[in-house]
């Protein structure tokens, strides 16, 4: 039987080996993606201690990206507690184009740099092509444009989710994590201990031992103390490989894949629309000790605003799983009220 389950072992290693060590390390770089992007790029994400504490509103900022870079459509704003945090704000991609536009600099006069008159935003399209801007809340200066798509860590992420080969590549990658939890089971198969002393063997490295031995001892050891975070791991990213483990994942926990349906707008007999102030305002009120908020206007005056709000001392590495979401009725009657949806 052990034969057996080392034939498996190493067979099976030798067919996703390759592919699995290409999954750790990407995974591994986009664990630390936040960290390395504001360490490259501190231009982007902080401003210096301003001398003038007056913040500009969410209203003057998109103003000063407009003038940055004209006929901008802004679709969201990321609005940080942190005062030293830019506000990053994503426009609508031109799905025409997929190149960047120039760097562009403005004050909130509007005094632009880099951007042609006319120009549209590019580097649209799906999927991480949608441009961003950072503005310092205190000058309006603007800084971008930033388009994931173009990115390192695009790379990166586009390797881990599919090796960049699209539904083939992603294919691939559930198919060699599937053996990856083959390989992992046969793995204690073999490292199981027959008597106490091979168990004391197998939980220590002999570090005076020959270069075999001690390369021998470093894959059963460190192995068996990382099998259960490497399961784990695994485990739940098949959920991203394969559609019908995702649904099987909700099925035995007996959970709703679909959320809760937002709340629909009425219109008010002022016909007055919330503006990204005043979704803000809302949100800080509700829950003020939020780390940031990202706020989406709707499309269609039926729909509902989308604020998320990432709690203090949340984890960050999937900050959407730490998210609570806030609907807010676009148009609304005066006695109307917003509705939390977790």
């Amino acid at each position: 039987m052990k034969i057996f389950f080392r034939t498996i072992h190493l067979y099976l290693s030798l067919a996703s080996g390759l592919v699995i060590a290409v999954l750790c390390f990407t995974g591994a770089v986009l664990v630390f993606e936040k960290e390395l992007e504001q360490a490259w790029h501190p231009e982007r994400y902080f401003v210096e201690a301003p001398t003038i504490q007056t913040r500009l509103s969410l209203q003057q900022i998109t103003q000063a990206v407009q003038a940055s870079v004209p006929q901008a459509k802004v679709t969201g704003m990321k609005v940080y507690a942190d005062p030293l945090r830019t506000v990053e704000v994503s426009l609508a991609g031109d799905k025409s184009d997929k190149k960047s536009p120039p760097v562009a600099q403005a004050g909130p006069a509007g005094n632009a740099k880099g951007a042609k008159a006319g120009e549209k935003p590019k580097g649209g399209g799906e999927g991480g092509g949608s441009p961003k801007y950072f503005v310092n809340p205190y000058s309006g200066q603007v800084v971008g444009p930033y388009v994931y798509r173009d990115t390192f860590f695009y790379t990166m992420f586009a390797l881990h989710r599919g090796m960049v080969a699209g539904a083939v590549g992603k294919f691939i990658v559930g198919v060699s994590t599937l053996f990856f939890l083959f390989i992992i089971g046969t793995g204690l198969v073999l490292w199981w201990p027959a008597t106490g002393k091979v168990l004391r063997q197998r939980l220590s490295v002999k570090w005076d031992a020959s270069w075999k031995r001690l390369n021998h001892d470093l894959h059963i050891v460190l192995g068996f103390y990382s099998a259960l975070f490497l399961f784990v791991f695994a485990f739940t990213g098949l959920a991203w490989s394969f559609e019908w483990f995702n649904k099987g994942i909700f099925t035995l926990t007996n959970s709703e894949m679909k959320g809760p349906e937002p709340p629909k707008s009425v219109v008010a007999a002022t016909d007055s629309r919330l503006t990204y102030d005043a979704a803000y305002a809302i949100a800080r009120q509700r829950v003020p000790t939020a780390q940031n908020f990202s706020i989406q206007l709707p499309k269609d005056s039926t729909e509902s605003v989308r604020i998320a709000m990432l709690p203090v001392n949340a984890p960050t590495s999937q900050p959407m799983m730490n998210y609570t979401w806030i609907s807010i009725p676009a148009r609304f009657w005066a006695s109307s009220t917003s509705r939390i949806v977790i």
